[in-house]
């Protein structure tokens, strides 16, 4: 199999309030519907929507999406997943934040397919912020759990990415599920790109014929940090980085690993991708 190429382009019994959507977040005791298409919590700037968007017939997954362009069940920007590999039904499933400070998804059974396993004696509410973060906090804005820990196949701008963390791409284009693709730390600290499939798996990136200083990477770190800044520069501790020069206001950014194994950096103003480089 040719190496690919990277492309920059750049449970307790509660009596539910009634779901509704909020703009200043979802505050104890509340739940989001995967029936109510209204449920979706907005970023303070109105980039950002996180709610139930289908991925299947009846089938849901509580994530979130870029709002502009236009988003549509058919052509939306996913940035994160909640429950990827195991998608809810569309009736009856909540996303529900417990007075006990777990933020649970339910499925039409009442069985949790994700939570965040968070415990709090003060009243906690979950927001959606402006940078894509959605954020679980207490009453003193005290962080417990946020989605930038857990990244599904998308980096976004002056989020970590650490040694916990993995872009893992979809299966393929429409099925949202992992697929074969992973970006992550390896144990030498070095970003490595892998795929994983079922029958083998190989190191793509960088060449695994070159050594790693011939590859231009340092492992003389321990740190194992990287972040896509605002402006689009790209940097980890291994001496590995990238600048585009699609500078401008009022611009969303990202990098997002494709069902091809393609590292994509997309600038959306227009959806546009840019660049090319060979890893």
């Amino acid at each position: 199999m040719a190496t690919p190429l990277i492309l920059l382009v750049f449970s307790s019994v509660l009596l539910w309030t009634p779901s509704i959507s909020l703009s200043d977040g979802l505050r104890a005791g509340s739940s989001l519907s995967a029936e109510a298409p209204a449920d979706v919590l907005t970023s303070p700037d109105g980039r950002l929507g996180a709610g139930f968007h289908i991925v299947g017939q009846n089938a849901y997954s509580f994530a979130i999406w870029f709002n502009k362009p236009t988003c549509s069940a058919l052509s939306c920007t996913i940035v994160w997943m909640a429950n990827r590999d195991q998608p809810v039904n569309g009736r009856s499933s909540k996303l529900c934040l417990l007075r006990s400070g777990n933020l649970v998804l339910k499925d039409a059974g009442h069985i949790i397919v994700w939570e965040t396993k968070t415990v709090s004696a003060t009243p906690l509410r979950l927001k959606l912020e402006n940078g894509g973060n959605l954020a679980l906090r207490d009453s003193v804005g005290l962080l417990l759990w946020q989605s930038y820990d857990s990244p599904t196949d998308t980096l976004l701008p002056l989020q970590p990415f650490n040694e916990n963390s993995n872009l893992i791409s979809t299966r393929s284009q429409g099925n949202y599920s992992s697929g074969y693709y992973k970006l992550y730390f390896d144990t030498d600290n070095v970003l490595c790109h892998l795929y994983k499939g079922p029958e083998f798996s190989s190191v793509y990136w960088p060449s695994p014929w070159l050594l790693r200083w011939e590859a231009g990477r340092s492992t003389f770190n321990n740190s194992k940090i990287a972040v896509l800044d605002s402006l689009s520069k790209f940097s980890s501790t291994d001496n590995f980085t990238f600048l585009s020069a699609d500078y401008g206001s009022n611009i969303s950014r990202m990098l997002k690993l494709d069902s091809d194994g393609i590292l994509d950096r997309i600038v959306k103003k227009r959806m546009v991708k840019l660049g090319l480089f060979h890893g």
